[in-house]
């Protein structure tokens, strides 16, 4: 029996009115259903504290505009994870999660199929684009 891929799910809230809560959802429903490992490393949640009162967390946002993958503290944790080979699986609810600008999305395209690593969009009818290939990447970007 071959073990599960290992894999790893990455959500980002973008305004303190939202909440990561139904993304985490949706990938682990996911990836129980593809057969995806998330136990090791988990679902990253891109969001910063502002302030705890009463137990609750008030967050803000990250701009994916703003900042690139690489220069949000998440991203540079899913990075390492992909560049190290860890996981072979990178699953998000939606491509805007992770990717605001065409020249971020296209630069890790070219990597993870450099790296053999799946990019699994569960808004996209959950199946991996293939980013080894022209119509893939031209369908992911």
């Amino acid at each position: 029996m071959n073990p599960q891929p290992a894999a790893v799910g990455y959500v980002r809230v973008s305004t303190e009115k939202q909440v990561t809560e139904s993304q985490v959802a949706e990938i682990e429903a996911f990836c129980a259903r593809k057969g995806l490992d998330l136990s090791v490393y988990g679902v990253l949640r891109e969001s910063e504290v502002v302030e705890v009162v009463d137990d609750k967390r008030r967050v803000r946002g990250v701009s994916a505009f703003k900042k690139i993958l690489a220069q949000r503290p998440e991203g540079a944790k899913l990075i390492r994870l992909v560049e190290t080979r860890k996981v072979k699986a990178v699953v998000v609810a939606k491509v805007d999660r992770i990717f605001r600008r065409c020249s971020d999305a296209h630069l890790w395209a070219e990597r993870l199929a450099k790296l053999k690593c799946k990019l699994y969009c569960v808004d996209e009818g959950g199946e991996a684009i293939d980013l080894s290939t022209t119509s893939g990447i031209i369908t992911f970007g």
